[in-house]
């Protein structure tokens, strides 16, 4: 019941998340605040320049925070799509705020247009390249096209060109390093499954020694009174009989090895009933959440018949994998025979009955 990797692994982004990377980004946004509002005051800049570069600074804030909160492995296109669209929003009031404000005190303005890039070099590493270089064509387009107007040429500095070249130097290394973070994913995704199977091969050890245990607290008491007595009863008799078959079920159906169908099955073999349980191990290609609703739905419904039926048999299987129905119920009693199907999120597929 495990599920395979869609996305990068977490190895490949080791950083994405964690505190360290937050607290710098943290940081980087509280200067920036600053450095804006210290420019606004001793440049006695107007009321646009304050809702300008104000609107700027929370627009990169969320930016960011969208670009560096989702999971690693859970950064998809329309999260990166969302950033990019705030950066470009971003950029378009610093630009317009430029334009209305004071053309020609274009470099107090650098900071907020330096910062675009930052986010774009966050997106390279979050492994949408393409995105990334789309944001930075937008970003120069705004600036050739809203810059240039009463700037007399200041629109573009060393700033700038720097921050382009670090975006490029970025990509290059993304493109280098492509390889090897793949080979890395590859031996990420190994190591998950080898301890997911170490960890379900201790979990059936342990589901092991605790069948045996619930038997021994059974069993002890009774095979202690026969020691003492000296006598074997029939109720002794028909007690290990069903002590016996309750193992075989632990051992034949580990999926439906719960305490209230175990109370069931032991109170109708008590009965007479017939009751097979069987486990081929098609949860395994299940969901977590999809095993866990069908296992719900069908183990309900057993211990419901079960309690309900004075004779006859049931027989409950969990198919094995690719087969349908993934699991069924079948009751008999007397000549009759009714067998319920169920589908894979636990509904009931179709009830056949003879």
């Amino acid at each position: 019941m495990t599920r395979g990797p869609s996305l990068r692994e977490s190895i490949a982004e080791p950083v994405v998340g964690r505190m360290p990377l937050l607290a710098v980004i943290a940081g980087y946004m509280v200067a920036l605040a600053a450095v804006v509002a210290v420019v606004g005051i001793e440049g006695a800049q107007s009321w646009q320049h304050w809702i300008g570069s104000g609107l700027a600074v929370i627009l990169y804030g969320i930016a960011f925070a969208a670009t560096l909160l989702p999971r690693p492995g859970r950064f998809g296109r329309r999260p990166a799509a969302v950033a990019l669209g705030l950066v470009v929003a971003a950029q378009t009031a610093t630009w317009v705020t430029i334009a209305v404000d004071d053309p020609s005190a274009v470099s107090a303005y650098q900071p907020l247009i330096a910062t675009a890039y930052v986010v774009y070099v966050m997106i390279v590493f979050r492994n949408h390249l393409g995105l990334a270089w789309l944001g930075a064509a937008i970003s120069l387009l705004l600036a050739f096209a809203l810059g240039t107007q009463g700037t007399d040429g200041q629109w573009w500095s060393s700033l700038q060109t720097t921050c382009v070249i670090v975006l490029a130097v970025v990509t290059a290394a993304y493109f280098a390093m492509t390889p090897l973070l793949g080979e890395i994913d590859a031996l990420a995704v190994r190591r998950k499954r080898l301890d997911d199977e170490r960890g379900a091969a201790g979990a059936e050890v342990a589901a092991r020694v605790r069948r045996i245990e619930r038997i021994d607290d059974r069993v002890r008491p009774i095979l202690e009174a026969i020691r003492e007595s000296g006598t074997v009863s029939e109720a002794d008799v028909r007690f290990a009989r069903l002590t016996e078959a309750r193992l075989r079920d632990g051992i034949r159906a580990p999926a439906l090895d719960s305490d209230r169908v175990r109370e069931s099955v032991w109170r109708a073999r008590s009965r007479g009933v017939s009751v097979i349980l069987l486990d081929d191990g098609g949860l395994r290609e299940l969901e977590v959440e999809e095993a866990s609703s069908l296992l719900s739905a069908l183990t309900d419904l057993l211990a419901a018949e079960l309690d309900a039926l004075p004779a006859g048999e049931v027989v409950a299987r969990v198919a094995p994998p690719g087969r349908a129905p993934i699991a069924s119920l079948t009751v008999a009693l007397n000549e009759a025979r009714r067998r319920t199907e169920f589908a894979r999120d636990g509904r009931v597929a179709r009830v056949v009955q003879a």
